[in-house]
């Protein structure tokens, strides 16, 4: 005798039924709930209450339920497959509902077998076959010679997929008759069938609401090739439950197009324009600022020294500029490399650690970097000037050194957030690939998350300060005030943007970390 654990909320075939029976636009977690409540309260029992998967369920359209639902029945089922049990027989009569409206996987690995005496297809018609995936209907039908041995999780995942799509349209995705020529004939059409794929007429079965991440999901579930499906019942389970959330699913569906997409095949060259844009404009300015101001006032009889200015400007920006480059690629080789890879490749694995916290950290990393050559900028000029000859006052000295040190800090914000972004937004969900986000990456976000508060605070504070200082300096030049309220203005259009921007990033963040945190929980 074989004694299972009586489950009271009855099958999902029979739920599915009395939801579809309603008018479409009915279909909701709460029908689906109302059904479950009405087969409780005919064996006598109160639907319980103060459940957290009733609340969710109560509140849900019937795409999101669908997407719980399955997410549920993807861990139950990654969990048979890590003790090494396939199920074989994935079918809403084999999932039952408890009294919360859990589903329950039950009826494992009774599928049929062609190679055992007494195992017909035919019983399975209408039923288990229906649901089964290409190959297990191959290893189903006597005149194919696949071994039902050679069968793995995939198998199980294609089947689990068909349910949902019957639970989301109320019909399954391949409609199978029997065929004259015998079962061998019917099990063949129904394999020919689902080789074929989804064509547009299966998606024009989907519900209006049906969120487009969710018919690539049973899409990718249905692919007729195994390895065209998720590796793992969990990958599974982690896109459903990403369904659930628009924001989430957005920041961490794999980039394919757009300026996330080619962020991504060209992830170094991404990088260089991320650091050297803004390095470059502030260079400009910072060059005009420093001739305007200081060097401007020491021409009148002494010629050489605008020469010797601009031969040390041309040398300093001829060595730092590459030399950035050199130092920021040297940094972010090996995590562009692996971005690339995977890009191209469409590799679903996660990625090492250290590669996806090098690639979080990369921000920082350049606008450090960045600080550090101006820094040395600061330094290199009254020195070199100073060797040149030029008598310059030792005020001057300390003006150059602080107009380079103050550009530094402005524009080290503009590669944090814009590097951040282009990680975040096309990197990382390629680093993770169809597995959920990490929490051992948790500490790295939340220190992201401080830092972006202190580039926001330096971004908009430093330029205001520096420009409010000048300005009231009562001996510069009228050319240079005009050029500095001009500044001004051009610093207040910057700080909208990079405020959207950080805002963007801290958003980001905070998904991220929400993830991260709940990966516990699943």
């Amino acid at each position: 005798l074989l004694y299972m654990q009586h489950v009271s909320g009855g099958t999902l075939l029979d739920a599915m039924r009395s939801v579809h029976a309603q008018p479409r636009g009915s279909w909701t977690g709460q029908a689906l709930m109302d059904v479950v409540d009405l087969t409780l309260i005919e064996q006598g029992i109160d639907p319980p209450l103060g459940v957290e998967q009733r609340r969710r369920l109560g509140t849900m359209d019937w795409p999101s339920t669908v997407c719980l639902l399955g997410s549920q029945l993807a861990s139950a089922l990654d969990y048979s497959h890590q003790q090494g049990v396939l199920h074989r027989d994935l079918k809403p009569a084999n999932i039952l509902l408890n009294e919360g409206v859990l589903p329950k996987l039950v009826d494992f690995n009774v599928s049929s077998c062609s190679k055992l005496d007494g195992a017909s297809p035919s019983s399975y018609f209408g039923g288990s076959l229906a649901y089964m995936s290409p190959e297990q209907l191959e290893a189903c039908n006597p005149c194919h010679d696949r071994d039902p041995e050679s069968l793995d999780g995939r198998s199980d995942v294609y089947a689990l997929a068909v349910v949902l799509w019957e639970m989301l349209t109320g019909r399954r995705p391949f409609h199978d008759t029997q065929q004259p020529g015998g079962w061998p004939a019917t099990v063949a059409l129904m394999t020919a069938k689902r080789q074929d794929g989804l064509t547009d007429a299966h998606y024009e079965m989907l519900p209006a609401n049906c969120p487009r991440s969710l018919r690539d999901i049973l899409t990718r579930c249905l692919a007729p090739q195994p390895d065209e499906r998720f590796r793992r019942a969990e990958d599974l389970a982690v896109q459903l439950r990403r369904s659930l959330n628009p924001n989430t699913q957005r920041l961490l569906s794999p980039p394919k197009r757009g300026w996330r997409g080619l962020v991504a095949r060209f992830p170094a060259l991404s990088t260089v324009v991320a650091l050297l844009l803004p390095h470059t404009l502030a260079g400009i300015f910072n060059y005009e600022y420093n001739y305007h101001v200081i060097i401007d006032r020491y021409v009148e009889g002494h010629s050489e020294i605008e020469t010797t200015f601009f031969l040390l400007s041309t040398i300093i920006n001829a060595i730092a500029f590459p030399l950035g480059v050199i130092i920021g690629l040297r940094l972010i080789w090996t995590s562009t490399r692996a971005v690339r890879r995977r890009a191209l490749s469409h590799e679903d694995s996660p990625a090492n650690p250290a590669v996806r916290h090098r690639c979080l950290s990369l921000g920082h990393r350049l606008a450090v970097l960045g600080l550090a050559l101006w820094l040395v900028a600061g330094v290199a000029y009254p020195i070199c000037l100073s060797a040149a000859g030029a008598q310059l006052d030792a005020a001057d000295y300390v003006h150059f050194f602080a107009s380079l040190v103050v550009c530094g800090l402005i524009v080290g914000a503009y590669p944090f957030f814009g590097a951040f972004a282009m990680v975040v937004e096309s990197w990382y969900p390629l680093l993770i690939g169809n597995g959920a986000v990490e929490r051992e990456d948790l500490p790295v976000f939340q220190k992201l998350q401080k830092l972006s508060w202190y580039y926001l605070v330096t971004a908009v504070l430093v330029p205001m300060i520096s420009v409010a200082i000048l300005l009231t300096i009562q001996s510069i030049d009228p050319d240079v005030v005009v050029m500095l309220r001009f500044v001004s203005i051009m610093g207040i259009v910057l700080f909208i943007v990079v405020f959207a921007l950080a805002r963007r990033v801290q958003q980001d963040l905070a998904i991220l970390e929400a993830e991260a945190a709940s990966d516990e929980g699943h």
